[in-house]
């Protein structure tokens, strides 16, 4: 709920902070505009695992921050709060960094993995996705691209060949299931993978989570477990 009325307390804030300005209707126009994006923005953002609502949000609320200082003075604040403030700024920042250095190098080794694909070394290649999920394990992203790449991998194998990779696919897109849980395209992509394997029982549960969480999914989906249902 905080994240709801946070927008609506910026708003009151600048107005507020807007001494030496008249509050014109031009000005509670753009104040407001700024508040009803924010709201909108923490509505849909809870609904995303996706990692940019971080540098979006923290771009948005320094924009807000400096509207804010630009209307008015700021409030004195003491020494010892001033340094404290410091501190969990220099921290957040220190955060996002590392978030953004981890998140590239999970998607540095997916790359390298890909080319390891393309060169047909199966192993190096699992070696760099499984890297690339470690790395960043909050992260579905690298999992289901390994996943999505070894499954087109499977088309230049001999059927006798294909099934240590299938089971690679399943491996992948559980990992990318444990940082999003929800998402309807990972469980129908994992019902897809163990029907590939005569893996009946997972592929049905998945499948009846995909049509749960998306019950007017227009894919394929009804298919599959219909042919499950058989």
């Amino acid at each position: 709920m905080a994240v709801v009325f946070l927008p609506f307390a910026v708003l009151e804030r600048a107005q507020a902070a807007l001494t030496g300005l008249a509050v014109t209707a031009v000005v509670s126009g753009f104040l407001g505009g700024i508040a009803v994006a924010g709201l909108g923005y923490a509505v849909s953002s809870l609904t995303d695992y996706q990692l940019e609502n971080i540098p979006i949000a923290g771009t948005l609320a320094i924009a807000v921050i400096l509207l804010v200082r630009l209307g008015g003075q700021p409030p004195a604040v003491s020494s010892p709060l001033r340094r404290v403030i410091s501190l969990l700024l220099l921290g957040l920042l220190a955060l996002a960094l590392q978030l953004w250095l981890r998140n590239d190098l999970a998607f540095w080794f997916t790359h390298r993995g890909r080319q390891a694909l393309m060169q047909s070394d199966f192993i190096q290649a699992d070696s760099r996705f499984t890297r690339a999920a470690e790395i960043a394990p909050w992260n579905p992203t690298p999992s289901a691209l390994a996943a999505g790449e070894i499954q087109a991998a499977l088309e230049t194998l001999p059927p006798d060949q294909q099934q240590p990779l299938k089971e690679l696919v399943v491996d992948y897109y559980r990992r990318a299931l444990l940082a999003a849980p929800n998402d309807v395209w990972f469980h129908n992509n994992l019902a897809y993978a163990h029907i590939a394997l005569d893996q009946l029982e997972p592929a049905l549960d998945h499948a009846q989570t995909t049509v749960q969480l998306l019950p007017r999914n227009p894919g394929y989906t009804y298919y599959i477990l219909g042919l499950l249902y058989l």
